[in-house]
């Protein structure tokens, strides 16, 4: 009997020390993460480029987390009626675009050093509940040699409670 107790308790104490570790979409009040501005969250993804870094790379975007309680449900698609509500569906397709994005940012400029002279978004802001979605994110950067060069490496950029965070990196 007393092993019989022993397992419940243990059962119990790891089912309410799970529970506690659970996020939920309530939870979610800022981007894990993230920059004070578009500029800086385009910089970190260049820093680590420069350091061929893909770890780090995929670190600067969103999370599967994020993705799926805060961007996809405040968007059209995540609406049953007008897109799909199958998030494991839409993070894998961004994610297999991010994979690719960024070894290819690796293969066209890793190891080499850039810093933000400007940004632009060619598309017009959507906002979508708390959240702002900058989409057509164009960088203009700096070299090591003080060339300045587009850096057409982007997607979208996802503000949330004023901080900001890349959205993808282009395939």
């Amino acid at each position: 009997m007393r092993n019989v107790l022993m397992i419940v308790w243990a059962l119990a104490s790891l089912t309410v020390g799970v529970a506690g570790c659970v996020q939920n979409q309530n939870d979610v009040t800022l981007l894990t993460n993230a920059s004070d501005s578009p500029i800086e969250a385009c910089q970190r993804v260049l820093d680590a480029l420069a350091n061929s870094d893909t770890t780090a790379m995929h670190s600067l975007r969103i999370t599967r987390f994020e993705h799926d309680s805060l961007l996809v449900p405040n968007m059209p698609i995540g609406k049953a009626e007008a897109g799909t509500t199958d998030l494991a569906y839409a993070w894998f397709l961004l994610e297999q675009n991010n994979i690719k994005g960024v070894r290819r940012a690796i293969d066209d400029y890793g190891g080499r050093t850039f810093r933000v002279v400007s940004i632009g978004f060619t598309k017009p802001v959507q906002q979508h509940g708390p959240v702002t979605l900058h989409k057509g994110t164009e960088v203009m950067a700096e070299d090591s040699t003080g060339n300045e060069i587009p850096l057409p490496i982007f997607g979208s950029v996802i503000e949330h409670g004023g901080k900001f965070k890349v959205v993808s990196i282009r395939d």
